[in-house]
């Protein structure tokens, strides 16, 4: 009997027939790295296949294909199922331009975790000066830690980074009026993390 793939294998199939079937060289990134490197992230988009193109500009959104004009450096491209990805590093800082606080600070922990130094995130975020989406992609990468078990996780801490003030509260039995690390539910309660994420590998990975 033949083992059904998991919805993570069948999108890797596609992202490999996509890489295989191009005329020119590109290099696989953002969300379609991510799921070859098996990077957890927070409401990832597979819509369309990432890849980028090695040089500037040309850039094009097709059907199936997303096609970034942006140069990748030898030193930020590793190999995958033989295909030429960008390395978990770059592809976290790509991921993390493109999408939401929450969404950068979820892919900078998960590349923390798998080993990922944080003076490589932050050399390959200096390298992208102007770029878009580098202003929260900055502030999320101060925040990651490497502690952070799942993106369920990530994401719960992400919430109480935005709203300090619904999250912490002075903590009356400190002599220096120091704050609680508990979230406060204030009457509505706190919704929890797992009805709000996904990732590559399953929800709360």
């Amino acid at each position: 009997m033949t083992k059904s793939r998991t919805r993570d294998e069948l999108l890797r199939l596609r992202v490999v027939a996509a890489a295989r079937s191009c005329s020119e060289p590109f290099v696989l990134g953002y969300q379609s790295a991510a799921l070859m490197h098996s990077i957890p992230l927070l409401k990832p988009d597979h819509t369309r296949v990432h890849l980028i193109s090695g040089r500037i500009g040309g850039g094009r959104v097709e059907s199936k294909r997303h096609v970034h004009g942006a140069v990748v450096s030898e030193g930020e491209i590793s190999e995958v199922s033989g295909l030429a990805v960008t390395s978990i590093a770059r592809t976290a800082v790509d991921v993390a331009r493109s999408g939401t606080f929450d969404q950068a600070l979820t892919a900078f922990d998960s590349a923390l975790r798998m080993g990922t130094d944080l003076t490589e995130l932050i050399s390959v975020l200096d390298s992208m000066r102007g770029k878009h989406g580098l202003s929260h992609a900055q502030r999320a990468v101060v925040a990651a830690d490497r502690l952070s078990d799942t993106v369920g996780e990530s994401w719960s801490r992400a919430q109480m980074l935005a709203c300090p003030d619904r999250y912490f509260s002075a903590d009356s039995s400190t002599r220096t009026g120091g704050l609680s690390r508990g979230p406060i539910m204030n009457g509505k309660g706190v919704s929890p993390a797992s009805s709000m994420v996904s990732s590559n590998t399953g929800v709360g990975r």
